[in-house]
C-alpha cells in the first residue's frame, strides 16, 4: 500500500486485492437502498463477485477517499 495523499481534508489511499472483501461489503451496503428505490437489485455493484472485484482492483490501480 502506498502512503496516503491528503486531498481536501481526506486521505486518498491505494486499494489492493487484499481489500476486496471489505470493498465489496461496503459497496453492497451503499447500493442496496439505491437498488430498492429503482426496483432493480441487478445493479452491477450488487451482482459483482469477489473474484470479479479482485481482478478489477488488480488492473485498475483503484483508490479510495477516507475521512480523517
Amino acid at each position: 500500500m502506498t502512503t496516503p495523499t491528503d486531498v481536501d481534508g481526506s486521505q486518498v489511499i491505494a486499494l489492493s486485492t487484499a481489500s476486496a472483501g471489505e470493498v465489496l461489503t461496503l459497496q453492497r451496503a451503499a447500493y442496496v437502498s439505491e437498488a430498492q428505490l429503482h426496483g432493480d437489485l441487478a445493479l452491477p455493484p450488487l451482482t459483482r463477485t469477489l473474484q470479479n472485484l479482485r481482478e478489477e482492483l488488480a488492473r485498475a490501480g483503484a483508490r479510495a477517499r477516507c475521512s480523517t
